[in-house]
């Protein structure tokens, strides 16, 4: 049978037999709406090491590391704060990313967390840095080699080791490409339907329930608590690589202000190139 005829005949007696499809570990047979492989990430009070997939604490840095500063003027070169590492040794396969190397996040102090916007490409507020190869531990930095202040209450408050489960990630109900896929979705059914608001209101609803995106990952599709900043009319639709989500997570102090969700995205291009110059950055909260 297949999913969406599970969907329909759900709503018909309103008992919810079927898994969310934002979030599974395995596709179900005949879903017709976009999947993609993903990786769930799951956050831990545990040691980490230095060259650890984590949020928080004192990152990966090599004898030579040039700490990165905030660029934008107001900011006068404020020492970026240090928010996450994958170390992609030790994340699952994922297909389209490296397998090696440490990639890291920074972002700026102030109450917008260095995001920009109007530009949302500009690395001044933010870094993303990439290591591609991984030295021993005697020729790293053990503690930040300058002092971070800073002007709000920093999203992660401690820090936390990365635990990864591979899942099947299925676009969620905020994502531009929504209501396209489902109306796609729907057409297979009923042929006959040209838009997505022909499609009858509690099949969007019940569909709006289960395509829930929440939670941290790294590919898959994204959540947002307001609207998609990227679209093909501003120029951001190839950015479709989601590179990294980190979801608020209350009972191990990580906030996004009014529980939020940040994320970074990267096109395929890039990413195949392992180029992290141009990474977009975007968070936002209810």
């Amino acid at each position: 049978m297949q999913f969406f005829r599970k969907i329909i005949q759900t709503i018909k007696s309103d008992v919810l037999d079927i898994k969310t499809p934002a979030l599974m570990t395995e596709p179900e047979d005949g879903f017709t709406m976009d999947a993609e492989d993903a990786v769930t990430i799951s956050l831990i009070s545990a040691p980490c090491l230095l060259t650890d997939s984590k949020v928080g604490g004192i990152p990966y840095m090599p004898s030579d590391f040039k700490y990165p500063l905030d660029e934008r003027p107001e900011e006068s070169e404020k020492p970026l704060a240090f928010l996450a590492q994958i170390n992609f040794a030790q994340m699952p396969p994922l297909k389209g990313f490296p397998s090696f190397g440490i990639l890291q996040f920074f972002i700026g102090t102030d109450y917008l967390y260095g995001m920009d916007s109007e530009k949302p490409l500009l690395q001044a507020g933010f870094r993303v840095i990439y290591h591609r190869e991984i030295v021993c531990e005697d020729n790293l930095l053990k503690e930040l080699p300058v002092q971070v202040e800073y002007e709000a209450e920093f999203p992660v408050q401690k820090e936390l080791k990365m635990a990864f489960t591979p899942a099947v990630s299925v676009i969620g109900w905020q994502d531009f490409r929504y209501e396209s896929s489902l109306l796609a979705a729907y057409q297979k059914e009923y042929p006959m339907t040209t838009s997505f608001e022909e499609i009858p209101v509690e099949i969007r609803d019940k569909m709006e329930e289960l395509c829930n995106a929440s939670g941290s990952r790294i590919g898959g599709y994204p959540m947002f608590t307001q609207s998609d900043p990227r679209s093909i009319d501003n120029g951001y639709g190839d950015y479709s690589v989601l590179l990294l989500q980190l979801d608020s997570d209350t009972d191990q102090g990580i906030s996004w202000g009014d529980d939020g969700v940040c994320n970074f995205f990267i096109t395929p291009r890039q990413l195949a190139d392992l180029n992290f110059s141009e990474v977009f950055y975007h968070w936002d909260c209810y």
